[in-house]
C-alpha cells in the first residue's frame, strides 16, 4: 500500500492502467498539498543565473516552480486546494462510514458472545 501513499514515488513512472490507485490516496493529496505549500515562490540558487543553466539540459534545479512542474503539480492557488477539498471530502466520507457502523453497532455483544453486565 505504501507504493501507492503518494510519498514514495511519482506517478508520472508507473504504468498507465495502474495511474488510477493515487486518486484514492489520502497521503498523494496531503504530500502534493504540502509541496505545493512549500516549495512555490522558493529560490533557492539566488547567485545562479538561471537563463544560463537553462540552455543546458542537465541543468541545476533552482526554483521551487521548476521543481513543481516537473511533478506535474498545478501552480494556481486552486492546484493547492484541490488537494485540500479532496482531504476534507474523503475524511467526511470516511467519518460518515464510522458513524453509521458505530450506529448499528451492539452495545451488549462484543461479538465473542460474550454479554457485559452493567
Amino acid at each position: 500500500m505504501l507504493y501507492f501513499s503518494g510519498l514514495s514515488l511519482f506517478f508520472g513512472t508507473i504504468l498507465p492502467g495502474l495511474s488510477w490507485l493515487q486518486y484514492f490516496s489520502v497521503p498523494h493529496y496531503g504530500f502534493r498539498a504540502l509541496q505545493h505549500n512549500e516549495l512555490l515562490g522558493q529560490n533557492f540558487c539566488p547567485d545562479l543565473n538561471t537563463a544560463e543553466s537553462n540552455s543546458c539540459p542537465n541543468y541545476v534545479i533552482c526554483t521551487g516552480e521548476e521543481f513543481l512542474r516537473m511533478q506535474n503539480i498545478d501552480l494556481s492557488p486552486w492546484g493547492l486546494w484541490k488537494n485540500h477539498v479532496a482531504m476534507a471530502s474523503m475524511m467526511i466520507i470516511f467519518l460518515t462510514i464510522t458513524f453509521l457502523q458505530l450506529l448499528y453497532f451492539n452495545k451488549n455483544n462484543l461479538g465473542l458472545g460474550v454479554r457485559l453486565k452493567w
